[in-house]
């Protein structure tokens, strides 16, 4: 999972770390500032998530997603520079994987749907689902799979339930 937040403070940092604890994964936290990322750091450590979750700060955020392949899951602040070029460098898992662009309504101009088209450029033949949420700032949520339909009456009938709860002040 990777998490690229615009302030390095991240709502979202410590549930995702939490749901990489659960399923074997890994978290990656990019930002641009060291000092804003401390509360979170902080809060990772706190409860041992730390071993789940890399931090990368100060660096290019497009050149961090580029080192990853198959990301499952992504959460990347709208207010970033450069934000769907860095969505266009993220090489998201076709088979299923899910992105969510936050504060959609930053004062910067924005086409709802961008994050989906810039995956379905990518992601040919691929299913791409979007919906725009009024949570917080605004948020984007794509899912991306070679056969959403098909995967969700399956899901329907078998796997168990997922709840995801973010928390703002």
């Amino acid at each position: 999972m990777v998490d690229v937040t615009s302030d390095g403070s991240s709502s979202s940092a410590l549930a995702l770390a939490v749901a990489a604890r659960c399923t074997g994964g890994r978290l990656v936290c990019v930002c641009r500032d060291i000092e804003a990322l401390k509360q979170t750091k902080s809060q990772i450590e706190e409860f041992e998530l730390g071993d789940v979750v890399s931090f990368r700060v100060g660096v290019d955020a497009c050149e961090v997603v580029k080192q990853y392949k198959n990301i499952d899951f992504a959460v990347v602040d709208h207010r970033i520079k450069d934000c769907d070029e860095l969505l266009l460098a993220m090489d998201m898992d076709p088979n299923w994987s899910v992105v969510v662009v936050s504060n959609l309504c930053s004062g910067r101009g924005r086409v709802v749907g961008a994050a989906s088209s810039v995956h379905a450029r990518k992601c040919r033949g691929g299913g791409i689902e979007s919906a725009t949420l009024p949570v917080g700032g605004g948020m984007e949520v794509t899912r991306i799979g070679k056969s959403i339909s098909s995967r969700s009456r399956v899901s329907k009938r078998s796997t168990s339930k997922r709840t995801f709860l973010i928390c703002e002040e």
